[in-house]
């Protein structure tokens, strides 16, 4: 299924940039974007183009290069796990799927993110520019597609934290003998990093959780 388009305000105004602690890394934050981004490497531009695309406010293509899960470190005395779409941008994007699933708060008059669960307040830098505006949109030839998931929405938003499901199904896999294991190896600082965030996240999904195995 191809596709993103994006609009927004065309016009130029004041923009908010707050900084990663973890990495250094301002991003700025769009209210009026739907989806986070982080610009792409010119390792992850090596990659395969992703079938998802996306349009900026004068209608250029954004190229994209696959998803990159971060933990931000924003001065909020809590981690920020999240999962952002690797793109040809110039600068990183907070969007508002980064801001609803945090409850954070953009307020331009303090030139702050203020985080409603902790009572603190992230300082940022204001500029002038023209915001992106991301919003995900899809092709007119995926309209067969874009009924149903607007008739099943959680197809595209999962929860893994229902106390209720909607269904009856289990899932067990069975498994015999040994379990299955290679030879550790070393990796990077960056893939560790990369990895940790990845099991943070999936444990607060509440897709996995620590074993207690020996």
């Amino acid at each position: 299924m191809r596709a993103a388009s994006t609009v927004g305000a065309s016009c130029s105004g004041r923009l908010l940039y707050v900084v990663d602690k973890n990495t250094g890394i301002s991003f700025l934050v769009d209210s009026g974007a739907q989806v986070s981004l982080i610009p792409a490497t010119s390792m992850d531009k090596r990659s395969p183009l992703c079938k998802f695309i996306m349009r900026a406010v004068n209608g250029s293509i954004i190229r994209t290069y696959g998803e990159r899960c971060m933990d931000l470190n924003l001065g909020l005395r809590r981690s920020f796990i999240h999962v952002f779409i690797l793109a040809d941008v110039s600068s990183a994007i907070l969007g508002t799927n980064f801001l609803q699933a945090f409850g954070l708060v953009v307020d331009m008059s303090g030139q702050c993110l203020r985080d409603p669960s902790t009572q603190l307040t992230a300082c940022g830098v204001v500029g002038t520019g023209t915001p992106l505006g991301s919003q995900v949109a899809h092709a007119d030839q995926d309209e067969a597609f874009l009924s149903l998931l607007k008739e099943y929405p959680s197809i595209s938003v999962p929860s893994f934290h229902k106390e209720v499901l909607p269904h009856t199904v289990t899932h067990y896999i069975e498994t015999k003998g040994p379990p299955v294991h290679c030879k550790a190896r070393r990796l990077t600082l960056e893939k560790i990093k990369a990895a940790k965030a990845e099991f943070q996240q999936m444990m607060q999904l509440g897709i996995v959780r620590p074993s207690n195995s020996e």
